[in-house]
């Protein structure tokens, strides 16, 4: 991820270990405002996800019971 004052961005992909270290196929950069929106948005969905199939772990907690 990079962040300036005026946007960042957020590097998306698969690392193909034959292909080279810093190549991502997909970068997503939006304003901050936009970003606080993605976030809004992603926390409503996980909220809604939970309430319907239970709880999202995360990951200290799903390295900590080895799954």
């Amino acid at each position: 991820m990079n962040a300036t004052i005026f946007d960042l961005a957020i590097d998306f992909g698969y690392h193909d270990e034959a292909g080279p270290p810093d190549a991502f196929p997909v970068r997503v950069a939006m304003s901050w405002e936009h970003a606080k929106a993605l976030a809004d948005l992603l926390a409503e969905n996980i909220q809604a996800y939970e309430k319907d199939i239970g709880e999202v772990r995360n990951f200290e907690e799903a390295d900590d019971d080895g799954a």
